[in-house]
């Protein structure tokens, strides 16, 4: 768990623990979620564009097959 965030106070020597008003953890927390959201679509678009799931192979194949037989007969 953490332990809380302190600034330094040069002209007393101490160190001052820091609170953050609900407003700005509420902030914090969307901002990251908005960036973990980002990360992640952009993520799937990469490998979704450059690489195909098994299910595609699959169809994939079934359709040269079916080209070669179609060709064949």
């Amino acid at each position: 768990m953490a332990k809380g965030k302190y600034k330094f106070d040069r002209e007393s020597l101490s160190f001052n623990k820091i609170q953050f008003s609900i407003k700005t953890k509420i902030f914090r927390f969307f901002s990251y979620l908005l960036a973990t959201l980002l990360i992640a679509i952009a993520y799937n678009v990469f490998f979704f564009s450059f690489f195909n799931s098994p299910k595609e192979k699959a169809l994939n194949r079934e359709i040269s097959q079916l080209i070669l037989k179609y060709e064949i007969a």
